[in-house]
């Protein structure tokens, strides 16, 4: 899954920007972002206004001569965008950052990420690809997570096993990365399902051992955050398809096909009525996968409803018998019942 710009910008970004507290919400409903400069640590320069005003209200503060923003400048005003669901201004403007500071990481990852957002795999592909050129040696995994889970969109674009060493390496950057051990857990499943023999086996023996790390990451789901919903959606189903068609011996998991039910419990608790077809789209990134998030979330989702039909079933007599039982003590306290 692609690591998220909060991620990007609380995690140490390049070593031109010191501190960013970005687009944080005061009590008193005004947006603000503080940027410490390094020169002087112990006096950040703070930018305020209104969050009902437009992103217009940062370009004026930073000023109309763009040669003079600095990076930081830059991730501020592509990041109001970003705050307000617009990823194409986002990725536009951080693209318009990029001419200036042609090695800024947090730039890169910015465009990057709201291109995936966008469906634009190929282009997020060739933007993340230029940024570990540009950038060498990255500050954190979120450039090369994302880069190869656009990469599992676009097979043609990348080789299963570039997308390997990708995301290998940013779980060497942060092992604990849920966005990271779920695209590994991609990565490993794509080459499984396409390989033979040894290759095959040693590709789910990484599955097996990236399910037992995601296990905790699973419980993220009781925020009911949607982006997080459908990252484990997407999970649940390879865990369910590889317990009953990949697996070649027994395993010590949980069920996958258990844990595709609480996953979808939550689903329709919050988010009830939301169409499966495009659920399975956002969170399927390989192409023949996506009837198969289909047919498991479909039947996950009937057998709650059958499940909810059945108590609703062993609820309604016993209304019925204390309504009767109200019905003919005479409504009780004097009161009589009227026909």
């Amino acid at each position: 899954m692609a690591i998220t710009p909060r991620t990007i910008f609380t995690s140490p970004a390049s070593a031109t920007v010191a501190t960013v507290s970005l687009l944080a919400f005061s009590a008193v409903g005004t947006l603000a972002y503080k940027v410490a400069q390094q020169n002087t640590p112990d006096a950040p320069q703070v930018y305020e206004y209104h969050a009902t005003e437009s992103c217009s209200g940062i370009r004026e503060v930073l000023g109309q001569n763009k040669t003079g923003w600095s990076e930081t400048d830059w991730l501020v005003y592509a990041s109001c965008f970003e705050q307000k669901n617009n990823s194409r201004m986002a990725m536009t403007v951080a693209s318009q950052g990029l001419h200036y500071y042609p090695a800024s990481e947090p730039l890169y990852n910015l465009k990057g990420y709201h291109q995936i957002v966008l469906g634009e795999h190929e282009q997020a592909v060739d933007t993340l690809e230029k940024g570990l050129r540009s950038v060498g040696n990255p500050s954190n995994g979120v450039m090369e997570n994302n880069l190869a889970w656009a990469g599992l969109w676009v097979p043609r674009e990348m080789d299963r096993n570039r997308a390997r060493v990708l995301y290998k390496r940013a779980l060497r950057r942060n092992a604990s990365s849920c966005e990271t051990l779920h695209t590994g857990l991609w990565v490993e499943y794509a080459i499984a399902r396409e390989a033979r023999g040894i290759e095959k086996g040693h590709a789910l023996q990484n599955f097996h051992d990236l399910r037992r790390r995601y296990d905790r990451c699973q419980n993220r789901i009781e925020s009911g955050e949607w982006k997080t919903l459908v990252e484990v959606v997407g999970a649940t189903v390879l865990f369910q398809d590889v317990d009953e068609n990949l697996s070649v011996t027994d395993s010590d998991e949980r069920d996958g096909t258990d844990e595709l039910h609480r996953v979808t419990q939550e689903l329709r608790e919050n988010y009830r009525g939301v169409s499966i077809d495009a659920l399975c789209r956002e969170a399927m990134p390989l192409a023949s996968t996506h009837h198969l998030c289909k047919d498991a979330v479909g039947e996950a989702v009937n057998e709650l409803r059958t499940e909810e039909f059945e108590v609703e079933k062993v609820r309604t007599p016993k209304r019925e018998g204390v309504m009767q039982m109200r019905s003919a003590g005479g409504g009780g306290g004097g009161c009589v019942r009227t026909n």
